[in-house]
């Protein structure tokens, strides 16, 4: 019953006390108290409560409460679970009395209201004390704490909170109870629907992050199939390149068969190949070396290209009329078997690299739009985190 008297009472105090209580809470400080501008400083605190809503008053209220007694997170979906709260509020203010007070020996909330009305008010009206809330204070609390530096804002909370107690089941009376019914049910209506609001951005934060997981997944599948193409074309090209190297190396030993096989731009180079093949070939059986080496000088010189020389040629040409022979794909079955099933190894080779690189040129515009899409959903997280975390600060989460 106890948590019930004192949450009735605390939804009966007209809003000069509510905000008076939330004043305190919020700007106790040992050196006003001190200094005696104590007073002052709650008049200012509640001129600029001015603007919030009962229900406003009341949240800030028992998120002070809560925060001094070591409550993280407000739950207040129903009435029970307000008198809940309210029954952990009472259970740990005896026990910051017990703590604080060594004459005080009782374990109840009834001790509690006992001892701090003899303390603080013996035969003085609490009525006529509301305003005077800084001397009930300077009461209850040890001048000399109040010089400890490290003295904190919320230990001084500590030390008032029994009193506040007291305070709240003493002036919360006058109000009918149908009143007071309504203004808890009206209290658990406003959380909840900041609840609700917390719950709608936490909800649309769980979419975006799966929609951001959805889409790193399908982006890990593509760059995933893009190296394997990668791979692939790498392979393909080296293939190419080993076929290749085996056909320029035959292309001089077949330059005459190839000649007569050959038209137009191909059939000159495979001439001058079949030419310069038989002068590398005659150089070779003259055997210059053996003569001495300013005859072989003087015999390369004669011939106007030295033997390195007419490598480098006849390679150079065997390039050329590669090229020319991959594009003669009609007269393709004229060549000799070993050069047409190469040919066609490598037209092949070049068909599925081109399809190759068309498959990653898709790919590589699919990943940036998934990325670009994973960009905006995030945009969009950091917004929704910023409204959630906004709402959670101000409406679900205490405050020491």
């Amino acid at each position: 019953m106890e948590k019930v008297s004192l949450l009735e009472s605390f939804f009966s105090l007209r809003e000069k006390e509510l905000r008076l209580i939330l004043a305190v809470l919020e700007k106790v400080n040992g050196l006003d108290l001190l200094s005696e501008r104590f007073s002052n400083t709650l008049e200012k605190e509640m001129a600029d409560t001015v603007n919030l809503s009962y229900n406003e008053c009341t949240l800030k209220i028992f998120q002070r409460l809560n925060g001094v007694v070591g409550v993280d997170r407000l739950q207040y979906q129903s009435r029970q679970e307000l008198e809940t709260n309210m029954s952990f509020i009472i259970e740990q203010g005896v026990q910051l009395l017990q703590k604080n007070e060594k004459g005080f020996q009782g374990n109840q909330f009834l001790d509690l209201l006992i001892y701090e009305g003899e303390k603080v008010f013996g035969d003085v009206e609490v009525a006529q004390e509301e305003f005077k809330i800084q001397e009930l204070i300077l009461r209850i609390i040890d001048k000399s704490d109040l010089m400890l530096t490290s003295f904190s804002g919320n230990k001084l909370r500590e030390k008032i909170i029994p009193f506040l107690l007291y305070y709240i089941f003493k002036m919360g009376v006058g109000e009918e109870q149908d009143v007071v019914e309504e203004r808890i049910a009206s209290f658990i209506s406003y959380w909840k629907e900041k609840k609700g609001r917390f719950s709608y951005y936490h909800n649309k934060c769980e979419e975006i992050n799966y929609s951001i997981e959805l889409e790193k997944r399908l982006l890990d599948q593509k760059k995933s199939h893009f190296n394997n193409l990668e791979q692939q074309l790498e392979e393909m090209e080296k293939e190419n390149d080993k076929i290749k190297k085996v056909i320029r190396h035959r292309i001089p030993h077949d330059s005459r068969k190839l000649e007569g096989l050959l038209e137009g731009k191909a059939r000159v180079i495979a001439e001058k190949i079949a030419v310069l093949e038989d002068e590398q070939r005659l150089s070779s059986e003259k055997s210059p070396e053996k003569k001495g080496i300013l005859h072989t000088l003087w015999n390369r010189i004669d011939q106007g290209l030295t033997g390195i020389q007419l490598e480098k040629e006849i390679k150079k040409l065997s390039n050329q009329l590669l090229e020319e022979m991959l594009n003669v794909k009609k007269d393709l079955l004229r060549f000799p078997v070993f050069y047409v099933d190469r040919i066609k190894m490598i037209l092949e080779n070049e068909r599925k690299i081109q399809e190759n690189r068309r498959w990653r040129f898709q790919l590589e515009e699919e990943m940036d739009a998934h990325e670009e899409v994973i960009q905006h959903h995030k945009h969009d997280q950091k917004k929704l985190e910023k409204e959630m975390n906004s709402v959670e600060k101000e409406y679900l989460l205490t405050r020491s």
